[in-house]
């Protein structure tokens, strides 16, 4: 943070808020969830509320952003022990110019980078294998990039302290793996979100 703030602008965190949607509920209803929930649209690396860090430089700012979860469960069969554990790490980097001294155009990309482990004590090589396998298929259903581009806007309330609205068309891409097939799959929308940012 010292040398953020000795090379650019002082930065801001700011947080910003998409509602939970009915097309939550239908992804849900759907099935379309990765059963692990680390996924993207799973809800919790990517929750309703999402924080932000915000760098200054002229009239770009660069906005990054970081998601996280992971998911695990232990279980015991005598003196046999087998733990299975999903993690998501999301990076997100934007940027936004300034068209005007409130107004500003963006484009960012983003992405979530599976890490799936299977490890019991009772598992020989082939066993091992078929769970290094399982796990390989389940990370390129949680693993996936996309890209977003939008415009927003923001006015100071108190100084320091402002509050804003921004709207993007997002793409995803993902897929699905098995032994003898490689699906992808894209999808695109439009969404829309309120922001509160703090200047540090």
């Amino acid at each position: 943070m010292l040398w953020i703030s000795l090379t650019f602008a002082a930065p801001s965190l700011g947080v910003d808020y998409v509602p939970f949607g009915r097309s939550d509920l239908v992804w849900v209803e759907e099935e379309q969830s990765t059963g692990t929930l680390v996924g993207e649209f799973d809800g919790l690396i990517r929750p309703s509320l999402t924080p932000y860090l915000l760098v200054p430089r002229d009239r770009v700012s660069w906005v990054v952003g970081m998601g996280f979860a992971r998911s695990a469960e232990t279980s015991w069969t005598g003196e046999q022990r087998r733990k299975v554990t999903y993690t998501g790490v999301r990076p997100a980097l934007d940027a936004q110019r300034y068209i005007t001294d409130h107004a500003w155009v963006g484009a960012g990309v983003y992405g979530v980078i599976p890490i799936v482990r299977d490890v019991s004590t009772q598992y020989g090589e082939a066993e091992q294998a078929e769970a290094q396998e399982a796990s390989r298929q389940v990370m390129a259903r949680i693993g996936g990039v996309g890209a977003r581009a939008g415009a927003g806007a923001e006015i100071e309330v108190a100084e320091g302290l402002s509050i804003g609205f921004r709207t993007h068309l997002n793409g995803w891409r993902g897929q699905r793996i098995s032994e003898d097939s490689y699906d992808v799959s894209t999808l695109m929308w439009v969404d829309a979100g309120l922001r509160l940012q703090v200047q540090l």
